[in-house]
């Protein structure tokens, strides 16, 4: 080894340093040889030593040891809760009146069978209701209906039999398990000027049965409580809306077929 060295000019270091980071100043002692000497204020063994031993001598440390807690310090659990010793849980029992109220309220058909018109969407069909009912009565009489059909045009009763049908399809969709009535097609309905007097009237006829059959299976339908029930159960405010100014509009061309009185407006 230090045949090689001296031949090749190497540097023999028999024990390799341990590389520490040291903030102790350095000192160098500049001289005219080529060699420079450095002399640090603390040796790498002794830092390295001290180093150590504060990590791994905790004996060596200032640290008081843990002690173990004394733990009769602390009490019994019957000392410390004595509530939860004392008495047996009870379990608490419906009493006889209360069972009679639970099968009173269930066991009534009356109660649960009968339609509640409440809230927004009930105070909507029972105005729609209204005004059904009025048109009904005002259409049973056969004379009535014929006065209608003389004072009315083509186009007023083809609104008449439109609006009824609407109607109609408005409670059927919303009853589950029901067919839907389809609608009657009239051709030739809108432009009637080639017609003679008597095709005319007979046109006026049919849009008026179709109307008023329309009413009636409607009307039908809507005194069922079941049905009833299910309409306003599957209607929101904005339908139910609608199917009030639909009742509404059949009221006034009753009106305008002088079949009704004019409703006057109180203010």
């Amino acid at each position: 080894m230090c045949y090689l060295a001296q031949e090749y000019k190497y540097l023999v270091v028999e024990k390799v340093p341990t590389i520490q980071q040291n903030n102790a100043p350095i000192f160098i002692e500049d001289s005219d040889s080529d060699v420079e000497v450095v002399h640090n204020t603390h040796s790498v063994h002794n830092t390295c030593k001290q180093h150590n031993t504060g990590i791994f001598s905790p004996c060596s440390s200032n640290f008081p040891k843990r002690s173990c807690q004394d733990q009769s310090q602390y009490p019994n659990f019957a000392t410390a809760h004595p509530a939860c010793l004392t008495g047996t849980p009870q379990i608490t029992t419906p009493g006889p009146s209360n069972l009679s109220i639970v099968d009173t309220e269930i066991g009534d058909p009356s109660v649960s069978d009968k339609p509640q018109f409440t809230g927004t969407v009930g105070k909507e069909l029972a105005s729609g209701m209204a005004c059904l009912k009025r048109a009904v009565e005002a259409l049973k009489k056969l004379k009535d209906r014929k006065k209608m059909a003389d004072m009315s045009s083509s186009a007023t009763m083809n609104r008449f039999q439109e609006v009824c049908h609407t109607l109609l399809r408005m409670v059927e969709e919303r009853l589950p398990g029901l067919s839907q009535t389809l609608p009657s097609a009239f051709p030739g309905v809108d432009d009637t000027s080639r017609m003679s007097r008597s095709q005319l009237g007979v046109l006026i006829s049919e849009l008026q049965a179709v109307g008023w059959g329309a009413l009636k299976r409607m009307d039908r339908l809507l005194k069922t409580d079941k049905h009833s029930k299910s309409f306003v159960t599957n209607s929101t405010e904005l339908s139910m809306g609608l199917f009030k100014e639909r009742c509404y509009e059949v009221m006034g061309i009753l009106e305008e077929g002088a079949i009704l009185a004019v409703r006057v407006q109180l203010r």
